[in-house]
């Protein structure tokens, strides 16, 4: 009994100064850590460049709609085409952009004038399902009456490189307001440039 008990100890001794495998066993405790890291900051970086697109794509809206004095809904709906290149390599399926006309009255309320949306599919009209004017954040400096303005918006759907399956599709939004540089107001015409017609109101 006394010679198997030291047998035990000897062999635990043993075992307590044997120094191999220890880097094997380290590497297995810490690898997983460092690869958790590794991909969560490629995954931060992704995002992050994901988010700097929508704002270059929501930026590139509505400098484009307020260089004119009149835009075609075929006009429009080709600038909302180009944002949506713009936004390569990201894909916008199930994403949404619009590019709205606002007019502030004398007495500072707004009212949408028109909008232009590109979702499954494009649309131009005076107003469009779901979209509000009470719902845009139209901060309070930029109600000067008699003026219009262009809000321009993108929300993106974005997926995870890293877990897309498991965590879903992750909401960026990012809009922009402008006002018109040529012109008092953007006309969204659908006359003709001699006799414009435009939407939501007369010339």
């Amino acid at each position: 009994m006394i010679a198997h008990r030291c047998r035990w100890i000897a062999t635990v001794r043993r075992l307590a100064r044997d120094r191999r495998g220890v880097g094997a066993l380290e590497f297995a405790i810490i690898a997983p850590v460092m690869l958790l890291l590794y991909l969560g900051g490629v995954q931060l970086m992704d995002a992050a460049s994901a988010y700097r697109k929508v704002a270059i794509s929501v930026r590139s809206l509505a400098d484009l709609s307020t260089q004119n004095e009149q835009v075609t809904p075929a006009e429009v709906i080709a600038i909302l085409n180009g944002a949506r290149q713009v936004m390569t390599p990201y894909s916008t399926a199930n994403s949404s952009m619009s590019i709205v006309a606002i007019d502030i009255n004398a007495t500072g309320n707004p009212s949408i004038t028109w909008v232009c949306v590109k979702a499954e599919a494009a649309s131009c009209g005076p107003s469009y399902a779901g979209l509000n004017v009470s719902t845009v954040p139209i901060p309070a400096a930029l109600r000067v009456p008699n003026t219009t303005l262009l809000y321009s918006t993108l929300t993106l759907r974005y997926v995870p490189v890293a877990g897309g399956s498991i965590i879903g599709t992750i909401p960026m939004k990012d809009y922009l307001f402008m006002s018109p540089r040529r012109s008092p107001s953007v006309c969204l015409n659908t006359g003709t440039p001699s006799a414009p017609t435009c939407v939501g109101k007369s010339v």
